[in-house]
């Protein structure tokens, strides 16, 4: 039923009660022109409302974005230390290897480069060009080194 329609409406109440204004339900002129700022106070009341519930659902979504992200970067973390923690391992027991091997390598090493220095000393020799020696400063060919290892190489045989 529109206002107005209401407005024109007889009272329910006959007029010989006696009641207060407030039993008749009818609007009375005062409040007739209060209508437009309560309106107006109203309305205001309710977009404030609305403005603050859409600030609050903005930051409940910023909170559910940071959640999310947060936990993302989270599982990224625990992949990456589960990783490094891998590759640690994997480390020490590369470490572990060489520390048990390096006694062994450097006796390798050792006579790698002797067998080379060896070769090498033989092969400048073998490339000198031939001077006339006098024979006290000659070697004599018995007294030749021989690698270490008492092995001989196949450029050694030659």
């Amino acid at each position: 039923m529109s206002f107005d329609r209401w407005m024109s409406r007889p009272s329910v109440l006959p007029p010989s009660s006696g009641s207060h204004e407030s039993d008749n339900p009818r609007i009375s002129l005062s409040f007739e022109k209060d209508i437009p700022e309560l309106s107006t106070k109203i309305f205001d009341r309710l977009f404030n409302y609305h403005v603050v519930a859409e600030q609050q659902v903005n930051e409940l979504l910023q909170q559910f974005e940071y959640s999310k992200i947060t936990e993302k970067a989270e599982k990224h973390l625990n992949e990456s230390e589960k990783n490094v923690e891998q590759t640690s391992t994997k480390i020490v027991q590369c470490t572990n290897i060489l520390v048990e091997n390096l006694p062994e390598f450097q006796k390798s090493l050792s006579i790698s480069l002797a067998l080379g220095n060896e070769w090498l000393k033989k092969r400048v020799k073998s490339h000198q060009p031939t001077q006339p020696v006098s024979p006290a400063s000659s070697v004599p060919a018995s007294s030749t080194s021989v690698p270490s290892s008492g092995q001989t190489t196949e450029q050694d045989k030659q």
